[in-house]
């Protein structure tokens, strides 16, 4: 919490905000979190993460929303926590999840050497500010685990309410080299719940701002 606080003070300025409310990357705030090992920290050393337990990346996630930090650091978490779950490397960079949303359902085929994903995820995070999406999908043989870059397929966008990026995927047998998925025990249901609690964290970490504030 300490190290994070005096990290985000630093770089979570007036300017900045205003800016990333204009639609510019905060490329400076991004790289600061990464060099402090923040953005993998749901991420198993051995996989190259820092091994952060999860209270720890839940008070990364408060502080962040105390600061209303305008990137997507809890995706990021959640992207590297299925990834490695699965055996899968997880690069460097801004990363986003999917499907997000009740409903939402991703299929991943076998097409010759690799692998294709077809279906649609709706309201996904950041998609357009990301190098790679995660993705849980319904593979030949249960639950499936993959990465693939960010474009090469149907994006339509679109914004919360509190301005940011939300974007509508469709996949059309997109296609994915057979190193980029892998079989995974997580479910659909258990990563919108870990993202539900991703962002009741950053939520908890606005409040306490708003009350500061308000006192």
């Amino acid at each position: 919490t300490d190290a994070a606080t005096r990290l985000l003070t630093q770089e979570v300025t007036r300017e900045l905000l205003d800016k990333a409310e204009e639609g510019i990357w905060p490329e400076k705030l991004w790289t600061a979190l990464e060099n402090a090992g923040l953005t993998l920290a749901a991420v198993p050393e051995a996989a190259g993460g820092t091994g952060g337990a999860p209270g720890d990346e839940l008070a990364v996630l408060r502080t962040a929303g105390r600061f209303a930090a305008p990137v997507p650091l809890a995706e990021t978490m959640l992207a590297g926590w299925l990834l490695a779950g699965a055996g899968l490397q997880v690069p460097l960079g801004a990363l986003t999840v999917a499907p997000v949303q009740r409903g939402d359902h991703l299929v991943l085929a076998k097409d010759g050497a690799g692998w294709s994903l077809s279906g649609t995820a709706r309201r996904v995070p950041w998609a357009a500010s990301v190098r790679h999406i995660a993705v849980l999908a319904e593979g030949p043989s249960g639950a499936f685990a993959a990465l693939l870059p960010a474009g090469g397929f149907a994006s339509e966008a679109g914004r919360n309410l509190a301005g940011e990026p939300r974007h509508d995927l469709r996949f059309d047998k997109v296609k994915l080299p057979v190193e980029a998925a892998a079989p995974t025990q997580e479910t659909v249901a258990g990563l919108q719940a870990a993202g539900a609690l991703a962002r009741a964290a950053q939520m908890l970490g606005a409040l306490e701002n708003i009350l500061d504030l308000a006192v």
